[in-house]
């Protein structure tokens, strides 16, 4: 099926009009660095993937949204996360939050742009994510967003 060596797959998603088009989100190794990490898509099936979104080899895609009215438009988080067995790195400068509005094929980093993640959130109302973490980074005093999983969906 493919996609072998990515070892953690966060999410999986299926464009709901058309069953060929997946979506996954690859964390990676969990226990070192991997350039099989970031989002991934099949045009057919899964019988072949592309890579559409990669930041480094310490990153990996922890979750990704398609948008319940179009399709195209796509929210995915990067997490900057490996394991030891006496540690957890978590968190890093390669997290972000990111969106396309082709499919995948070219995205924003929408992480430290504070209007375009407040159009994100202003996205729709019934569209919603959850669970990110603003996380001052020492000695720089510079900030990045730490993204964890955020959840899609519709309210009642």
């Amino acid at each position: 099926m493919g996609l072998e060596n990515t070892q953690v797959i966060s999410g999986i998603r299926i464009d709901p009009g058309d069953s060929n088009l997946l979506y996954v989100a690859a964390l990676g190794h969990p226990h070192g660095h991997s350039e099989d990490r970031g989002v991934f898509r099949s045009k057919d099936g899964g019988k072949t993937w592309q890579r559409i979104l990669y930041r480094d080899e310490q990153a990996g895609a922890i979750d990704l949204a398609l948008d319940p009215h179009d399709s195209k438009v796509l929210f995915a988080s990067l997490w900057d996360v490996y394991r030891r067995p006496w540690m957890l790195s978590s968190g890093g400068l390669g997290g972000g939050l990111f969106k396309s509005t082709d499919g995948g094929d070219t995205w924003t980093d929408i992480t430290r742009s504070p209007a375009k993640l407040l159009a994100f959130l202003l996205h729709d109302f019934n569209f919603f994510f959850l669970h990110f973490l603003v996380r001052r980074l020492r000695p720089t005093n510079r900030f990045s967003l730490r993204t964890g999983r955020f959840l899609a969906c519709q309210a009642h």
